[in-house]
């Protein structure tokens, strides 16, 4: 069915324009020799996550123009999820940057996570109480998106994310562990992977 109310959804694709042109985009490359210790996907992994990114993408793009799995047709449940929707986006947004400053030229992407020369162990900011706020921000925001459009598709967004960073996470950790060791397992006990107090 097509939309009539997509300057409800515009919004919030503004919001992820300006995250990943904007913010992601400028920064910093991946650089083998900056790195102390490094982790990585092979290429036919790399291929498929980047797949996977695009029929994201082409599906998040339907969803301007057309009601895809409509959770309902009550004009007053739509306009609460919409509000939840917008508080997990915006939340979302929020932990990204706040993830990103606290990380300052720490960070790395997910198919090439690292530890650069000279790194420390970021345990401040966000980081004090989850160890991967990024990952929770892209979730929080794929999942407050579908609510936007009203779709029984943030069921979907929501496991497939769950279980992809938490694959990812144990690499990422187990990474962090044999080059911090203690330092970084007496970290994982006083904080979360994704959810404060939770998880």
């Amino acid at each position: 069915m097509f939309r009539d109310d997509i300057i409800f959804i515009v919004p919030t694709v503004l919001i992820a324009f300006f995250q990943i042109k904007i913010i992601w985009e400028n920064l910093p490359l991946f650089y083998k020799n900056e790195s102390q210790v490094q982790g990585g996907y092979s290429q036919t992994v790399i291929d498929l996550f980047n797949n996977a990114k695009y029929l994201i993408y082409a599906i998040l793009s339907l969803q301007l123009s057309f009601s895809i799995l409509p959770i309902t047709n009550s004009q007053s449940i739509i306009n609460v999820l919409r509000v939840f929707g917008y508080t997990l986006v915006l939340s979302g947004f929020f932990i990204s940057l706040r993830a990103l400053h606290d990380l300052d030229k720490s960070w790395s992407s997910m198919v090439h996570y690292r530890i650069k020369k000279g790194q420390k162990l970021i345990t401040s900011g966000v980081y004090k109480h989850i160890r991967h706020p990024i990952y929770l921000s892209v979730i929080l925001e794929l999942v407050g998106y579908e609510l936007i459009v009203g779709s029984w598709i943030f069921i979907f967004f929501f496991l497939a994310s769950i279980i992809v960073f938490s694959l990812h996470i144990e690499r990422e950790e187990k990474l962090l562990e044999d080059y911090y060791k203690g330092q970084y397992n007496n970290y994982r006990v006083k904080s979360n992977k994704l959810i404060p107090k939770i998880y």
